[in-house]
């Protein structure tokens, strides 16, 4: 069942849109918008993933301040410039959060030349870029650039080029380039290189793009690729998302989803939810913590954007949810610049089977080896009872079992979606022939 309220009084500064929808439980969205004045705006918005708070206080036309809180990340507070003039232009952001995360972005521009400076706790970049065409407010046609880059995560590397770009008149009904070609040469850290790229977008919001980088600011091997890249999102939904092609081309990352596997497919089926409730708990990265790379939640995943490389992915019992198991312990992943690697991860239900083992005549039965087998899965679980006949086998999954006693057969055990994740099982050793 789905209901939704949405309240919007005339003349009156507030508007509040709300849905709910029911099924094994209730879903509330939540989004709440208050602008009193011009100046000042604030925005609640509420899911089963996170809350978020935003607030906004124009102080003048060029200078804002702003706040951003959002449960499942953390609190962050910076300020925004805006100048323009007849042949200028200004813009710079700057904001902190509460995990000490410094980020930052500044764009200026005057006649024909242009400096973009962004960066993060990952990496920065700093681009110089000087219009050769005749419309110098135009950013299509040639132009010469000398980018400075820096990557500061695992490894510590940089890289100084001077190239040629050229981007088409043309462009499609979402605003990117028809053609965009680039050629240059870098110096830095790890050596030095050609640097190559060329993209077109094939579709509205599809880029197809082949790269070649003689040189990185990580690694000295030479590497060719050819990818998509979307200004979509299509990862998460589709919603507007910043393509970052520049951004990208020394970085990658992981888009990870982790989902209860219900009815043990391996495949994610309407109705069965992701998990991300203790992501930091549950995924570890090369022995680290996940949280130490900043991961972020978006929609139904979790982005970490890293250098690439070959990473080692760890599931850890003490982020998993009662009554569940992760299907695979580990995974190797294969992080390549320019794109998110998808991994998938589902989580299945964990039965446990537990009871008293007991002879012919009723009596307890310690030592006793319990085994339950499957047979079609390979897979085997046993429990060696104690002192008072107690056998306890766990992390069982769904499936049928054949069930042992010191190998000798004594019954079976088939196991459901419907199936209790903990229920008692008394059994008796089988007599001997």
């Amino acid at each position: 069942m789905l209901a939704e309220l949405f309240w919007r009084p005339r003349n009156f500064p507030l508007q509040v849109a709300v849905s709910a929808l029911t099924g094994n439980k209730w879903d509330v969205n939540t989004d709440i918008r208050y602008n009193p004045s011009p100046r000042l705006s604030a925005a609640f918005i509420s899911d089963r993933l996170s809350s978020r708070f935003n607030l906004d206080w124009r102080v003048s036309p060029q200078f804002t301040l702003f706040t951003t809180t959002d449960t499942a990340d953390a609190t962050s507070g910076g300020m925004q410039i805006n100048l323009s003039g007849k042949n200028a232009f200004t813009f710079a952001r700057v904001s902190l959060d509460t995990k000490n995360r410094l980020r930052w972005n500044l764009l200026q521009r005057l006649g024909r030349l242009e400096l973009t400076q962004r960066g993060n706790e990952i990496s920065t970049l700093s681009e110089l870029t000087y219009n050769l065409s005749k419309n110098r407010f135009s950013n299509s046609g040639s132009a010469l650039l000398l980018n400075y880059e820096t990557q500061n995560q695992d490894r510590s590397g940089n890289l100084l080029s001077v190239s040629w770009r050229y981007r088409s008149q043309q462009k499609a009904i979402d605003g990117s380039y028809r053609w965009e070609a680039q050629l240059g040469y870098g110096i830095g850290s790890q050596g030095s290189g050609l640097l190559a790229t060329l993209s077109t977008t094939v579709l509205p919001g599809l880029l197809l793009r082949a790269r070649y980088q003689g040189i990185s600011p990580i690694s000295d091997e030479a590497t060719f690729s050819i990818d998509l890249a979307s200004s979509l999102n299509l990862q998460g939904g589709i919603s507007p998302g910043d393509r970052r092609s520049n951004y990208f081309r020394t970085q990658g990352g992981l888009s990870i989803k982790v989902f209860f596997d219900r009815n043990n497919n391996g495949k994610q089926d309407r109705g069965e939810e992701v998990y991300i409730d203790k992501d930091d708990l549950l995924l570890t990265l090369n022995n680290k913590p996940l949280k130490s790379f900043s991961p972020q939640i978006q929609g139904d995943r979790i982005l970490v954007r890293m250098s690439p490389g070959i990473y080692r992915l760890d599931l850890d019992p003490a982020g998993l949810p009662p009554d569940w198991q992760a299907k695979v312990d580990a995974l190797a992943v294969d992080v390549i610049a320019g794109s998110y690697t998808p991994v998938m991860i589902t989580l299945i239900r964990s039965y446990t089977r537990s009871g008293v083992v007991r002879d012919l005549q009723g009596k307890a039965i310690a030592g006793a080896r319990v085994e339950a087998i499957q047979a079609d899965q390979g897979t085997r679980r046993f429990s060696v009872t104690n002192g008072a006949g107690v056998y306890y086998l766990e992390s069982l999954a769904q499936g049928k079992y054949t069930l042992q006693i010191n190998g000798k057969s004594a019954g079976s055990l088939k196991l459901e979606e419907s199936s209790e994740a903990f229920q008692e099982l008394n059994l008796q050793q089988p007599s001997i022939p």
